[in-house]
């Protein structure tokens, strides 16, 4: 398996762990490209704090909810 499947796995596995209501942080790293595709298609209730502002947007294009640290 190379390290790109591995990166897909794992995100997908990860996303089969979020909730309805939950708050989710999403990284910077290079797993998230996989990771935001997979978590906006589940089409939960959720909320979404971005590490970056290329993280945000890129999660914000997918439509999903990105609030501020603070809230």
């Amino acid at each position: 398996m190379s390290s790109e499947d591995e990166k897909r796995t794992a995100a997908v596995a990860s996303v089969g762990l979020v909730e309805n209501g939950m708050t989710v942080g999403l990284g910077t790293g290079s797993t998230v490209a996989y990771l935001l595709p997979a978590l906006a298609a589940r089409g939960l209730d959720i909320r979404c704090v971005a590490t970056s502002p290329r993280t945000a947007t890129a999660a914000g294009e997918l439509g999903l909810r990105i609030v501020d640290f603070s809230e």
